[in-house]
């Protein structure tokens, strides 16, 4: 009986299954046609510039791409249009309208829009009805308007991504507290602090009942502008894996609290103004967190003290990142237990002490990055002893010393390596020729006294970066090879010891080389004529010779900085440098240069433009290195040494701001073109030291951000513009040993520069801070003032000629027409005898008025 009952039963499950597998074959034939239908109208609402909808067509929407339907009941359960062809501009992505025959998606519990652009739309409340959603993804969308509370019907939800919506809005999110099934939470970049909830204020500090979620795994708050201190509520969250609240504003001391989520894997509390030390939250033996943290970044805060001897106890921590604090003391050697860690950041601290060769031991590390401290002693063999896996290495801005033999053969293959104010030398290091994946190789100021050796070329063909600066480096300069790979090159090799000829350099990809402060000899070789995409050449303080090349112009038609001060140039300035209209910065100064300025320098458009943007100011900048583990480090800024405001000034984070001619101590000659006046952006103007003659151009007041003049030790002449009083920038002035003349004039900002060196060597200036004038003129007004002086020439010159042209016709006429002469002389007489008789008269009747009473007789 009983094997009968099992018999019975094992038919009957067979049957069922018959049954439910029958349905599931018919359903993946043909959808429910209704959603099938719904899909079709929700598709005539989109502009499909992805190609993502392009198969859905046909009766069986199952099959179609982003669909999918259950094989027990044929209704359509995900739709999954993620955007995975990411582009910045927007061009293969869906955008439109999204229609609300979704509703009749009655069992869809995935929607997946993320990455799509909406072009501003608003989140349609409807998607609130979609009873049985699990997972909503609208991240990097361009949602915007405010957020419906509708979304807080959602009861199933257990993932709900609406993160990067820049336009999109909160006014409340106590909606969000409704959704007891939540388990990923993700807000990032939402403006939260218009948000009100009863009693909290987003601009004051997270809400409270965030700390309710008992089931939440992953909380995303990342830049939603929250204030304040963290609460210790935190703690409650037993199964939080993944905690993002980088990028607000939140202070005071970190939880200690921290130490009792057990399920804690990654904590990302950068980029906020915590303070206090981090021995509480990390630092005690018996946290849980030793047994679960894999990534820890605590970047750009106020944390302080020394780091815990405890932090060698999370063994599987992949990421620390305690970059830019205020951690002081040694780096502890326990540091070298973490076998699992991939990427130490300790720079931007005041950690001190030497190095600990435990670090030797961390063989999976791939990141060692411990710059801008004041770490000292010896860096030898065995602090690289097992790091095979190393491929970023950044000790620069201590006072450490590399200590390793010629001979030493490195376990790693390094990719970027910054060891700039270390000493390395005076050798150049050899085991570098070891490494064939060099893309950044860092080593100004490191002591090195040696030539660059020949195998060098055979490891510079990866390299995108090189910086030998600031060293004794003598003989030639190094041959590299072409890179395959590199989009952009910048190359830095100025302040050594380099003679001889200008050598070639890869043309294709070189975008800065800097030769400046070198002993480099002869001309200027037509071979850099190749380096069509460069930005920046720096040939300054050298002995080059010769003339310019016309060439800089026409084929290094990208330039922004050309300097070439303190050479030995001779010959004019070619006119083909007026094709520049990139150049920002021009050095020309300290040579033996003659001619004119040429009148086509307004071409110079990037000096032009009043207000452009940061992109158009500086298409580069500074090569970032951050990855999605939180590393964030600077590996190189563009520098430019411009003499400005009487001095020498280093400009870089301020470059893409400046704006300079620099042409003084030359032998230039003739007037100050007045086309210079157009160039509207110009900060710095220095003329001074040539042979420069007529008056200083009427309109200098048009260059309003001037910040710096200097027009000294030239042959101009005639009164000072009334216009340079209104250079509201202008700090530094010098009009000294020229021929001016006249009032100096007076302005808010001429009143603060008072020195009266500045005028020194014009004889003929008065006014402040020279003696006061007495009765000089003040030069007219530019309204007044012609605006050339040919016009003054040319309107006298036309008086004497029309009165010529008049008498020589008035004479001849006379001299032929003998009536008209007969006429115009009897006229005369008529006229004389005339006055003749009145002066006699008057002069008879004078007297008498004169002495006629003294005498008592009557006029």
């Amino acid at each position: 009986m009983e094997k009968l009952a099992t018999v019975f039963n094992l038919v009957l499950l067979l049957i069922v299954n018959l049954v439910f597998n029958g349905i599931g074959a018919d359903s993946n034939l043909s959808c429910i046609k209704r959603e099938r239908d719904a899909l079709l109208k929700f598709k005539q609402g989109l502009t499909d510039d992805s190609g993502q909808l392009l198969s859905w067509s046909g009766e069986d929407c199952c099959t179609w791409k982003g669909v999918s339907c259950s094989n027990r009941t044929g209704h359509v359960v995900q739709l999954d249009l993620r955007n995975r062809q990411v582009s910045f501009a927007n061009k293969t992505t869906l955008r439109g309208e999204i229609n609300h025959s979704l509703l009749n998606l009655t069992r869809l519990d995935y929607l997946d829009l993320s990455l799509n652009n909406f072009q501003g739309a608003e989140i349609p409340a409807f998607l609130g009805s979609l009873k049985n959603l699990k997972y909503l993804n609208l991240s990097h969308a361009s949602f915007n308007e405010q957020v419906s509370h509708h979304l807080g019907n959602l009861s199933n939800l257990k993932y709900l991504d609406l993160s990067w919506n820049y336009g999109l809005k909160v006014d409340k999110l106590q909606w969000a507290s409704t959704l007891p099934s939540l388990k990923h939470l993700d807000l990032s970049g939402l403006k939260l602090t218009e948000a009100i909830d009863c009693t909290n204020y987003f601009n004051s500090s997270i809400p409270q009942w965030l700390f309710n979620f008992s089931r939440i795994q992953t909380l995303n708050l990342r830049e939603n502008g929250f204030r304040g201190s963290m609460s210790s509520d935190i703690g409650n969250l037993n199964l939080l894996a993944v905690l993002d609240l980088s990028h607000n504003e939140l202070e005071g001391e970190i939880p200690r609290t921290l130490r009792n989520l057990c399920n804690l894997r990654e904590l990302d509390l950068s980029h906020n103004k915590f303070s206090g030390e981090i021995s509480q939250p990390f630092g005690s033996p018996t946290s849980c967190l030793q047994n679960s943290l894999q990534s820890l970044v605590l970047e750009t805060n106020n944390l302080r003290g020394s780091l815990p001897d405890s932090l060698g106890s999370y063994k599987h921590l992949v990421n620390l990142n305690l970059y830019s604090n205020g951690f002081s003391g040694p780096i502890p050697a326990s540091i070298g237990r973490l076998s699992s860690l991939k990427r130490l950041d300790l720079s931007h601290n005041y950690l001190n002490g030497s190095v600990p060769e435990s670090v030797g031991q961390l063989f999976n590390l791939e990141l060692l990055n411990i710059h801008n401290n004041s770490l000292s002693g010896i860096v030898s063999e065995r602090h690289f002893s097992k790091l095979a896996s190393l491929t970023t290495l950044y000790l620069y801005r201590n006072s450490l010393v590399l200590d390793l033999r010629p001979t030493w053969v490195p376990p790693f293959q390094i990719r970027e390596l910054a060891l700039f104010s270390c000493k390395v030398g005076p050798q150049f290091p050899q085991w570098l020729q070891t490494q064939k994946n060099l893309s950044i190789l860092e080593m100004s100021n490191t002591s090195i006294s040696d030539r660059i050796p020949d195998w060098f070329e055979s490891i510079s063909s990866s390299i995108v970066l090189l910086d030998l600066s600031r060293n004794q480096i003598g003989k030639n300069l190094p041959k590299l090879r072409k890179s395959f790979d590199a989009s952009s090159r910048f190359i830095y090799l100025y302040s050594n010891k380099f003679e001889g000829p200008l050598t070639p350099f890869p043309s294709e990809q070189l975008r800065s080389l800097h030769l400046q402060n070198n002993s480099l000899q002869g001309k200027v070789p037509a071979s850099l004529e190749k380096l069509k995409h460069l930005h920046i050449l720096d040939l300054s303080e050298n002995v080059l010779n010769g003339t310019i090349p016309p060439w800089i112009g026409e084929g290094l038609s990208s330039l922004s900085v050309l300097d070439v001060h303190s050479n030995r140039f001779q010959g004019e300035i070619p006119q083909e440098l007026c094709h520049l209209t990139s150049l920002r910065i021009l050095s020309l100064a300290r040579n033996e240069m003659t001619g004119t300025i040429p009148s086509c320098f307004h071409n110079f458009a990037a000096m032009i433009a009043k207000e452009v943007s940061m992109k158009e100011q500086w298409p580069y900048g500074p090569r970032i290195f951050d990855d999605i583990y939180g590393f964030q480090s600077v590996v190189y800024e563009e520098t430019v040494l411009v003499y400005i405001k009487g001095m020498q000034l280093k400009y870089t984070k301020t470059l893409p701001f400046l704006f300079s001619i620099d042409l003084s101590r030359n032998r230039f000659v003739g007037e100050i073109p007045n086309q210079l006046m157009n160039l509207l952006g110009l900060q710095n103007l220095n003329l001074s030291g040539n042979n420069f003659k007529g008056q200083i151009p009427s309109k200098i007041g048009d260059l309003r951000q001037l910040q710096s003049l200097d027009l000294s030790r030239n042959q101009l002449s005639g009164l000072i513009p009334i216009s340079l009083s209104q250079l509201n920038f202008l700090s530094v002035l010098n009009l000294s040993f020229n021929e001016l003349s006249g009032r100096i004039p007076s302005g808010n900002q001429l009143q603060t520069l008072d020195d009266k060196s500045i005028y020194a060597g014009n004889s003929g200036l008065c006014g402040f801070p020279l003696d006061d004038c007495q009765e000089v003129a003040l030069p007219p007004d530019d309204e007044e003032r012609p605006e050339d002086e040919f016009e003054i020439l040319w309107f006298y010159g036309g008086m004497g000629v029309g009165f010529m042209t008049g008498f020589v016709g008035v004479s001849s006429t006379l001299y032929f027409k003998d009536s008209w002469r007969d006429a115009l002389f009897r006229l005369v007489d008529k006229i004389y005898n005339k006055f003749r008789v009145m002066i006699v008269v008057s002069k008879n009747h004078l007297p008498r008025k004169i002495y006629g009473g003294r005498f008592g007789g009557h006029a």
